[in-house]
């Protein structure tokens, strides 16, 4: 850029300023006077007239109210200037946004990894979790035993997936046809619920698989694998442990990608209600001594939500329940003419709730009572299977891993 003339000299604006484009032909023209060009000069480079060059100018004075082309340049190039600390101090907010949201999720991955590591050590399954790259990202303890593996957990997080599996087919009778199914499993990318299995010793293994949604905190491929129980027909738990696993893990899921903890518990709760065909299933946060703290309930269609989950007629009214809960015993009811006779305060309450079958389950964690896991029928008896009482069981204790890690929760009731 050539030398400015005198009238130009001397103003305070950045370099930068001279050399923003300019949009319309005013802006034009007040570019090339600020780079110190003469009118004839202005119009060469607009390849227009010097006369409509002034034409120019009497509009710009007029806008800028100043009779002086000194202070109409000076002028425009503040306004300029202004305009790009704006546009700087515009991207600079971008930016503290996006460095604080990165911090927010890093933050989020942080809190939901110690919620992956509670939830899955306190279930009573071996757990395998697999990232996206194929690599071991968690493995419970009960997974190492299950399968005979000889090293703690932590020694075997980030080593491919497929090495560790090599390790623990030994422990199937058909070791090859295990490792196949599972890499079937995982190309398929559909859930996969009561996947049954031989051991060596004869034991038969239920393993459920669950491809992680991309758009959760966590991807990648999550397996539960339990023992049958050797009290249900082989036929019966194949068919059972479908539905139910798959309620367990959707449930697992939820809790763990969901970042609302109350939004991810309701979600939990629609799962195990829907697939263990419950009318009601709610979660009831209780203090050391049983006294009522928060609830969370899910109802299926057209059952109403209940004030609360926990009656607020006082400890008296739950006395029954409430002693086989703080002992850490479940309580199952498949007819309220059954209910023992101190249990008729607690017997009215489900009368009065239109219930006609519940099971209760204790939530401990860390031998700390927490609360309880509920399920109820409206309108209709119900048979508790062993199954689905077992399940339930588990699925109480992810509750209260769960719980424990992000409490307190408020008092909500909705519908399906």
């Amino acid at each position: 850029m050539g030398s400015q003339p005198e009238w130009i000299q001397g103003m305070s604006v950045h370099e930068d300023v001279l050399h923003i484009e300019p949009q319309t032909r005013e802006q034009q023209v007040l570019h090339f006077a600020a780079q110190g060009l003469t009118d004839k000069e202005i119009a060469h480079k607009l390849g227009i007239s010097r006369e409509t060059v002034l034409t120019y100018w009497r509009r710009i004075r007029l806008r800028h109210g100043s009779a002086s082309r000194t202070e109409v340049v000076a002028k425009a190039l503040s306004l300029r200037a202004a305009e790009k600390i704006t546009e700087v101090e515009d991207h600079n907010q971008v930016l503290l946004y996006e460095i604080a949201e990165r911090k927010r999720m890093e933050q989020l991955l942080i809190q939901a990894s110690s919620r992956l590591r509670t939830l899955m050590d306190n279930l009573n399954s071996g757990v395998l979790f697999e990232d996206q790259d194929g690599r071991v990202a968690f493995i419970n303890q009960g997974f190492c035993e299950m399968f005979g593996l000889p090293f703690r957990p932590k020694e075997y997080v980030g080593q491919e997936h497929r090495n560790l599996i090599q390790r623990a087919k030994k422990a199937l009778k058909d070791g090859n046809l295990f490792a196949d199914r599972l890499v079937e499993m995982q190309d398929s990318d559909i859930p996969v619920y009561g996947e049954l299995f031989e051991m060596q010793d004869g034991r038969q293994l239920v393993m459920d698989y669950l491809p992680i949604d991309p758009a959760s905190i966590f991807k990648g491929h999550l397996w539960l694998c339990r023992e049958a129980s050797n009290s249900q027909p082989l036929l019966l738990r194949s068919v059972t442990s479908s539905s139910l696993g798959e309620g367990l893990m959707e449930a697992a899921t939820h809790l763990l990608s969901n970042p609302d903890f109350e939004s991810g518990v309701h979600q939990a709760l629609a799962s195990l209600g829907t697939h263990f065909h419950a009318d009601r299933c709610y979660l009831s946060l209780c203090g050391p001594n049983g006294e009522e703290c928060q609830s969370v309930q899910w109802c299926g269609p057209g059952v109403v939500p209940k004030e609360s989950c926990v009656p607020h007629h006082g400890k008296s009214h739950r006395a029954w329940w409430l002693n086989h809960l703080l002992r850490h015993d479940s309580v199952c009811v498949e007819s309220l003419d059954t209910m023992p006779g101190d249990a008729d305060a607690e017997r009215q309450v489900l009368v009065e709730s239109n219930v006609k079958s519940l099971a209760l389950f204790p939530m401990v964690h860390d031998g700390e009572f927490l609360g309880y896991l509920g399920l109820e029928t409206v309108g209709h008896e119900r048979h508790w299977e062993p199954t689905v009482l077992e399940v339930s069981g588990q699925a109480s204790r992810l509750f209260a891993a769960a719980a424990a890690s992000r409490r307190p929760l408020k008092v909500v009731g909705r519908t399906a």
